[in-house]
């Protein structure tokens, strides 16, 4: 509507106002400038239209748009009308300045410093600052081009924002490539803008980075060059490293806020503390202002973390401003999994188990309070003192029924700002999650949706006590005031404490003993009676309160609840819990849900409903009992069921949380088989049909070692009669897996466990077999390919590197390994190998011919997904050092070297022409074919691709002695290989014709005939034909098929493109043709005849007629001509009148020029009618459709063969 003239014009004619607006505050002004479908010229006819019919120029939508603004899109011309009519307004001015840095804005880069200039004029100050405090300077630092324009009228690029920070910490923030950032860096500190400033926050450098860039370890080694400290702290008192080790990482780097798998990427071989290196040691000891180290923060929060900052020197015993250690902090923050790492694999001298921080807790008083029993269960394994006394001479009992009040500072962290509630606390990272407003039972079908309340039942409590006096704690213990464990449950509402008591006479008896202090309190107090019976009035109203009597008042919300107790566990007491289990489970034991709940129940947090559930436990404990569910599940129809199908055991192994305590009940109490198998398809895990065959163990389940409580998991069953080397569907042992990667299922990628190497020194430690082979013939330590310190743990007991179908070299090279690369090397594995099991084809699909794969060979190419090549050539470097035979034959043709200098990408090149490889190569040595080394890298097809390297590698072979004068078996020297190569570009082949080597070989004809002229002429390359001309070449002389330089141009000349290394094909210059017609004009002008024929007959007419079809038009879009057939575009120019050509002439096959026109293969993409009109055009000139070759074939017989039906019915014939 606002594009239309004539329709606007009639709308003011009615009387329209034009100042009127919609609902998003637009007026018609800035509707037309919204929309300018119909070009520029149109908006501004429209726009001074509407301008002189009274429309606002200052108007405003409420997205804050202005003509002036939207114009900057439209044209230049068309924004100085607009702004002149508001250049009063700042407000307007400065919407427009900032405008300028709007990558979205069409038109700005070409007129930035015409707009820039305009603003300035008209008042705009060059530093004005935005909202921010950045500056326009700031907001362009993406475009080298935009700050050189402000740069030149005077912008200061020295100038910081609101927030402190200059343009240096500004461009570390921005979306641009990383690749870029050191190169515009660099420029801003020529500039004069210090790296080694602060932002307001205190931050440097190297604080940002460390939180947006802490994945690039490189981008942090090139900012430490800068001397940027890393015991620089800022207003909170952190260095990078706390800035690092808050921030986070993804999940396929191992670091996941709040916890997450102990896994890495099998790539990352450089982490950020290998960046930082020994310069981090000083910044260990430094507390930030919540008295926090980074190796405190590492143990709240991350496994893989903390293990990383310990192996880099960080010290566990450093304690923090209130004297915790490590041990507290982990309890504290709920993390039994990082206490079972700290206490079993680190097992630090300097951790004081039972050391009091400054306000006399322990790290049990803290595990008891936090609710965790793991954690408590844990300390109590490693000997913390039952005994100590905290604060108020309290007991871990008080602590463990003080838990209310801990859940509420947890629960405290989530409330909406509006409650105005405490602080959140660095001490509960795993605290601040987001919770939905929205109800959950009205939430989509998919997933399993629960309601969730906070300060719910939690069963760990009774566990931790019934754990606490088990080891000794007295019940009866009094604090400062008197108080029992028991009473402090009763005032805190722990529920689940008092239960404990209260359904346990002996224990309750205990419990209320009269102490002495008990009874001196008593007395002062005047109080003479006996306080048990208000007691247990207190304690009766204080147990948990059983819903089920609600429940059975109406059967549908009862039969809801028992057929989805999984759904409302946290809002069942214990007892409520498992009686609706047994119930459901006497019902129906097979159902399906049973499985699912059951994999809720065998976590700690309902361990104790498990506990009661004994039928269902043990239902699932069994071989049969895994085949039964997938068999059930089959029966009921069920699309989709959890494969493999586990078994009680497995379940339980699986859980991301410590989770001993429940493999220590399934084990001691229920007596489950450790061996027993999981059920799982024969094949295609989708399929209906196939056979139910036995799975892996527990082990199985345990070896993936994702959580490091995993390997003290696998100690645990090997202890109680865990097969070591119980193999599953695939014939993997547990130690295949402990060794080997796995699937990263969120990131697609391969990643190995942090703790892959603790798991099989364990596994092996119990005998695990290191010479196992599963069905695919694979060794462990092939497995261990992406994993050098498991493999290295399996070589130093006794495994045989060289052992399996695939050796473990090949797979160590596909997962571009270089440290278990190195180790299998320095086990006597042969350098020379080859791997039997694949063909060429399968390294790279370029490679059709069969060749042996020797290791080098493999280094040579990345084959695995979204790979290349930066840690793929140390490989091929260590290869080469350790002796790799670069001349052994690969197949009767050639030798490795030859091979590695054609065929894989110019990385490769460039590596074995730099020390220590180069040195080792005899650049004169032949291969079968008697080419050397600089004809193999003449015929790269990567030779001379400047998207992938700048250098010329022929020159650099010639810079190392490689003779250019050298020629083949078939008498072709390197000149001779790389004109016959269509690859390279042209600059790479003018370098090394000029080149003083070269000159001997120029006219040199090889043993078929052919010169350098010829091939060049082969794939036309005019440039290089001129340069071959300029130094004494014959281009009149043709090659020994007969075909002279017109020959090869007619049949080239409509080409726009050729082959290219690194895409499908690249466009050739614009001029293209005219370097063809002045090549073909020099032909002529030296006498040669346009009607030369070759050894079949063929002028340059026939092979131009049978020529590809041009993909551009030669002639501009106002010339008539452009419209004609492209091979009529360029006849003109090729064989004009005066030309001589004779149309008449025929081949050897007596083919006219309209056989040749009716023959050639229509291209896709040819206009419809090309070859018709192509063939009138010749009829035109003479040419007899009727004419018959020399096999009686007429032209219009050619083409109804060929069903060109346009051509054959243009002349009458069906």
């Amino acid at each position: 509507m606002f594009n239309n003239f004539e329709a606007i014009k009639l709308l003011v004619k009615q009387g329209y106002d034009l100042n009127q607006k919609d609902e998003d505050g637009d007026t018609p002004l800035l509707c037309t400038l919204h929309d300018k479908r119909k070009g520029p010229e149109n908006c501004a006819a429209i726009v001074h239209y509407l301008l002189s019919q009274g429309a606002d120029p200052r108007c405003r939508n409420k997205y804050g748009y202005t003509p002036a603004g939207l114009a900057m899109s439209v044209g230049f011309d068309l924004f100085k009308t607009l702004l002149s009519r508001c250049k009063d307004d700042e407000r307007v001015l400065k919407d427009c300045w900032f405008k300028l840095s709007d990558n979205s804005v069409a038109r700005i880069d070409e007129d930035f410093a015409r707009f820039v200039e305009l603003l300035l004029a008209e008042g705009v100050h060059v530093d004005t600052r935005d909202s921010r405090g950045n500056t326009l300077y700031f907001r362009c630092l993406g475009n080298e081009t935009r700050m050189s324009i402000l740069r030149d009228h005077r912008a200061d690029p020295s100038v910081v924002n609101n927030d402190g920070e200059n343009a240096l910490f500004s461009l570390l923030q921005s979306a641009w490539k990383r690749s870029d950032y050191h190169q515009r860096a660099e420029r801003l500190i020529a500039d004069g803008i210090d790296p080694l400033s602060r932002d307001g926050r205190g931050n440097t450098l190297l604080h940002m980075a460390a939180g947006d860039w802490k994945d690039d370890a490189r981008h942090i080694e090139w900012l430490l060059g800068l001397g940027i400290p890393l015991t620089a702290v800022n207003n909170k008192g952190e260095t990078p490293l706390h800035v690092y080790s808050r921030a986070g990482k993804s999940n396929s780097s191992g670091f996941v806020p709040q916890g997450g798998p102990g896994t890495v990427s099998v790539d990352e071989n450089l982490h950020f503390l290998d960046a930082v290196g020994t310069n981090a040691e000083d910044a260990y000891e430094i507390l930030d202002n919540n008295g926090l180290g980074v190796v405190h923060v590492a143990a709240m929060t991350s496994e893989p973390e903390l293990t990383k900052w310990v192996e880099a020197g960080a010290d566990l015993g450093l304690l923090t401003k209130d004297s915790q250690n490590v041990l507290h902090l982990a309890c504290r923050a709920r993390r039994p999994g990082i206490l079972c790492q700290i206490l079993s694999h680190h097992s630090p001298d300097n951790v004081d188990i039972n050391h009091k921080d400054n306000l006399g807790l322990t790290p049990l008083h803290v595990a008891c309070l936090s609710g965790q029993v793991e954690s408590v269960a844990l300390l109590l394994k490693h000997r913390a003192d039952i005994h100590a006394q905290g604060p108020w001479n309290m007991t871990a009992l008080h602590f463990c029924a003080h838990f209310p009040l801990e859940q509420g500072i947890w629960d405290s962290q989530i409330l909406q700002a509006w409650i105005r509630g405490p602080p959140r606390g660095p001490l509960r990272p795993g605290s601040q999650g987001h919770q939905s407003p929205d109800p959950w039972y009205l939430a989509p079908s998919y997933g399993v949706k629960k309601p969730t309340v906070r300060g719910a039942p939690n069963p760990q409590v009774a566990a931790i006590a019934k754990l606490l006096i088990k080891a000794g704690s007295d019940v009866a213990a009094p604090d400062e005031n008197g108080s029992t464990a028991l009473d402090v449950a009763l005032r805190d509402g722990c529920a689940e404490f008092v239960e404990l008591f209260a359904s346990d006479e002996e224990l309750l008896q205990k419990a209320t003993t009269p102490t002495e202090i008990s009874r001196i309190t008593r007395r002062a107090s005047g109080d003479l009676e006996h306080p048990n019976q208000k007691m247990r009035a207190h304690l009766a109203l204080a147990r948990p309160r059983s819903g089920l009597p609600n429940l059975r008042v109406s059967q549908n919300t009862l039969d809801e609840v028992r057929e989805s107790p999984h759904r409302y566990l946290d809002l069942l007491t214990i007892d409520d819990a498992a009686e609706l289990i047994n119930e459901a489970f006497e019902a129906e034991p097979s159902r399906a849900s049973h499985y699912s709940l059951l994999k809720d129940l065998l976590k700690p947090a309902k361990l104790a409903i498990a506990e009661k559930t004994p039928q269902l436990v043990n239902y699932y404990s069994s071989d049969a009992s895994a085949r039964g569910y997938i068999e059930k599940s089959r029966e009921a129809g069920d699309r989709y069921y959890d494969l493999p199908a586990l078994t009680t055991l497995q379940m339980a192994c699986q859980a991301p949380e410590c989770n001993l305590e429940t493999l220590r009940f399934l084990v001691e109490m229920v007596g489950v088989d450790v061996n027993a198998r999981s059920a799982c398809h024969d094949g295609d895990r989708y399929s209906r049909n196939v056979e139910i065959v036995p799975g892996g163990t527990a082990l199985h389940v345990l070896a993936s070692a994702k959580y490091y409580w995993k390997v003290e998991g696998l100690r645990y069953l090997l202890e109680h009669g865990a097969e070591v080397d119980a193999l599953d569907e695939k014939g993997r042992s547990a130690l295949h897996i402990a060794a080997g990667k796995n699937m990263d299922s969120s990131s697609g990628h391969d990643s190995r466990s942090v703790w892959g190497a603790a798991a099989t020194r364990v596994l092996l430690d119990h005998g695990g077999d290191p010479n196992l082979l599963d069905k695919f013939g694979l060794s462990p330590v092939c497995k261990a390919s992406a994993t050098p310190q498991a493999m290295q743990e399996l070589l130093a007991r006794g495994a045989n590197p060289t052992l399996g179908k695939r050796l473990p070299l090949f797979e160590v090279i596909f997962d571009q390994n270089l440290a278990a690369l190195e180790l299998l090397l320095d086990n006597g594995v042969d350098v020379n190998s080859v791997d039997e099991t694949r063909r060429a084809l399968e390294i790279h699909y370029t490679l059709k011919t069969d060749r042996k794969l020797y290791a080098v060979i493999c280094a040579a190419f990345a084959t695995k997904l979204n790979h290349g090549f930066k840690d793929l050539m140390p490989l091929l470097r260590t290869l080469v050092v350790h002796g790799a035979d670069l001349y052994v034959p690969l197949n009767e043709e050639e030798t490795a070297v030859h091979f590695l200098f054609e065929f894989p990408e110019l990385p490769v090149q460039n590596e074995l022409l730099s020390e220590p490889c180069v040195s080792r190569i005899d650049f004169s040595r032949r291969d079968q074919r008697g080419r050397t080394v600089l004809m193999a890298s003449s015929a790269a097809p990567h030779l001379g691709d400047g998207r992938r390297d700048n250098s010329n590698t022929l020159v650099r072979i010639l810079g190392h002695g490689g003779d250019a004068t050298l020629v083949d078996n078939g008498g072709k020297s390197a000149l001779h290989h790389l004109l016959m190569n269509e690859h390279p570009n042209d600059d790479t082949i003018v370098e090394f014709i000029n080149r003083e080597e070269v000159r001997p070989t120029l006219l040199l004809r090889d043993n078929d005939g052919y010169t350098p002229l010829h091939y060049a002429l082969r794939f036309l390359r005019p440039e290089i034909c001129e340069l071959l001309l300029s130094k004494g070449a014959n281009i009149l002389e043709a090659d020994p098929t007969g075909r002279t330089a017109l020959h090869h141009i007619a049949n080239q000349i409509n080409r726009t493109r050729r082959p290219s290394p690194s895409v499908l094909e690249q466009d050739l210059p614009a001029d293209y043709p005219e370097q063809c017609l002045a090549l073909w004009n020099r032909f002529l002008a030296q006498a040669g005849s346009i009607n030369a024929v070759d050894n079949e007959g063929n002028t340059p007419l026939h092979l131009y007629l049978l020529s590809d079809i041009r993909a551009r038009k030669f002639y501009p879009d106002d010339d008539p001509r452009s419209e004609e057939p492209c091979h009529l575009q360029l006849y003109h120019e090729l064989f004009p009148p005066t030309s001589g050509v004779d149309v008449l002439a025929v081949n050897k096959e007596g083919e006219t020029m309209l056989h040749v026109t009716a023959r050639r293969q229509a291209r896709y993409g040819q206009e419809k009618d090309h070859d018709k009109k192509v063939f009138v055009a010749l009829v035109a000139k003479g040419l007899d459709p009727l004419r018959e070759d020399k096999k009686g074939r007429s032209a219009l017989d050619v083409a109804s063969a060929c069903e060109k039906e346009d051509i054959v019915g243009a002349f009458g014939r069906a």
